[in-house]
């Protein structure tokens, strides 16, 4: 079940496969991280542009959010400008080089009809079994502190507290 804008997974998916992984995770005492991806400044982008702009930039973005993270994570769409991974880097150095691959690659230049948008992205980070032992838990955990980054300035990440 894929999101029929951008073609990664769509929120229904990410519900039913992330209960398989938490399982396995649980049933093999592994970590998964959960990461929150909101774009900063998109509203201004269909604004500026046009709706069927914004709508390249959010396909583009997951492209881009596609070629930064392994094969076996899950990258899903939950709705407008927001999107999903649940990874399985588990160490603190791995989840911030991830973290920061996915910043970078958000914040490069989208070209749209001759012109340049420019987004940024905020990341709320959980971890399993840390931070909840649910997809409900953990996306509350890293809502929460994406919305940390948020306050903070944006374009950043931060871990669930």
């Amino acid at each position: 079940m894929k999101d029929a804008l951008t073609g990664v997974y769509s929120l229904h998916y990410m519900q039913e496969a992330a209960t398989t992984e938490l399982a396995h995770a649980a049933a093999h005492q592994q970590t998964l991280s959960l990461m929150f991806i909101d774009l900063d400044g998109f509203k201004s982008i269909n604004d500026s542009f046009s709706h069927s702009v914004g709508d390249e930039v959010l396909c583009e973005v997951a492209r881009r959010l596609q070629t930064v993270i392994p094969e076996n994570d899950l990258l899903a769409r939950i709705g407008g400008d927001e999107y999903v991974l649940l990874t399985h880097a588990s160490t603190k150095a791995d989840i911030d080089n991830m973290a920061q691959r996915i910043l970078d690659r958000v914040q490069e230049p989208v070209n749209v009809e001759g012109e340049q948008a420019h987004v940024t992205a905020s990341i709320g980070i959980a971890r399993f079994p840390d931070d909840g032992d649910d997809l409900e838990s953990l996306l509350k955990a890293a809502d929460a502190a994406m919305y940390q980054v948020k306050k903070g300035g944006k374009n950043g990440y931060e871990r669930s507290v």
